[in-house]
């Protein structure tokens, strides 16, 4: 019997520090290299990046190294997504690490569930700051019983508690199929291409496996950075906004029937009320750029939120968020989280 391969892609932007321990922690796979091959795209690298995983391919066979130009996370991506010959399909960000045994046991799970256009895993979470790491789940306690369930996406979608691409790994012929890439230039590009992703999808599937350690607290990181401010730059209004821009266009080409368009139309309800909550938190000079977009918003708004749900399945906990956003969005985070439950009393 011909046996499938895995690839696994490893984007990597002055990662000096880290790349080392992330290709370790794929090499020290049992699997044989036939079984899985690595392409660690170098974009742009200006420290020893490239020099350390010049360092790896004398050692290994299946370990594939592009370099190109600076060209962002999604760039990276998709240049190693163009390279690989595996069945199955693996992003790994290379200031990461894989776990012991994940390789095979991602092959053994497609082999068990050969018909399911992506699996999604569990990760431990590793805190750098700390040396601690946590196990986590892809599903929430009360939703333990899907694990290795056969879904749908709605369902799957629904449940899902992380969209980040390493936690999925992904048929390689379903992407290719449905043209599934990143997009370029945007950030939270993760939450664009969960969309998509999903929306072809006739089979997905949650392993109980942490098969991923993700690094927390890195100095740096984007995320972590991100935190450390409550504003929004310029670049995170744009993001935003083209991402609900390439969503309506991916629902003119894509969608056909009642369900697909309950589906797109439930995510961009939430991405139009994100930028109607980010609007309500604009600099002067930020409501003199976008000022003009907020009725577009809030109009695409409730148009989308009238498309994605039916009256069967509003409850009072979605319409009192829906109207947070519309008439108190500086507010929704504190109203929608912290009143809640004690004004609608729901669990």
């Amino acid at each position: 019997m011909n046996q499938k391969k895995l690839s696994i892609v490893v984007p990597a932007y002055n990662m000096e520090n880290y790349i080392a321990r992330c290709l370790d922690s794929i090499f020290i796979s049992k699997e044989p290299e036939e079984r899985y091959e690595v392409i660690v795209v170098n974009d742009g690298s200006k420290d020893k990046t490239k020099d350390i995983v010049n360092e790896y391919l004398p050692k290994h066979q299946n370990l594939t190294l592009i370099s190109q130009e600076n060209q962002g996370l999604s760039a990276a991506r998709n240049a190693g997504l163009e390279r690989i010959t595996g069945d199955y399909v693996w992003f790994v960000d290379s200031d990461d690490a894989i776990t012991d045994g994940s390789i095979t046991k991602i092959l053994d799970s497609f082999e068990c569930y050969s018909n399911a256009d992506f699996l999604i895993f569990d990760w431990i979470s590793y805190y750098v700051n700390k040396d601690e790491k946590a196990r986590r789940h892809a599903l929430l306690p009360r939703d333990y019983k899907y694990y290795e369930k056969a879904l749908k996406r709605e369902k799957a979608n629904s449940m899902l508690r992380n969209g980040v691409p390493w936690l999925f790994v992904y048929k390689s012929e379903y992407l290719k199929q449905h043209d599934l890439k990143f997009l370029k230039g945007i950030l939270f590009e993760d939450n664009e291409f969960r969309m998509r992703v999903f929306f072809f999808a006739k089979e997905i599937r949650f392993i109980p496996f942490a098969h991923y350690v993700y690094s927390l607290n890195r100095s740096g990181s984007i995320s972590t950075e991100a935190r450390k401010s409550d504003s929004y730059s310029d670049k995170h209004v744009d993001s935003i906004m083209k991402t609900a821009e390439s969503w309506l266009q991916f629902k003119n080409e894509n969608v056909q029937t009642t369900a697909d368009k309950k589906y797109v139309a439930f995510s961009l309800c939430k991405m139009y009320g994100y930028l109607i909550r980010i609007a309500s938190k604009f600099t002067p000079e930020q409501e003199r750029v976008y000022g003009n977009n907020v009725d577009a918003w809030k109009r695409n708004f409730k148009r989308a939120f009238a498309n994605s749900f039916s009256i069967h399945s509003l409850s009072p906990k979605i319409l009192f968020r829906y109207f947070v956003t519309l008439y108190f969005p500086k507010y929704y985070d504190n109203i929608s989280l912290k009143y809640l439950k004690s004004v609608l009393n729901l669990r």
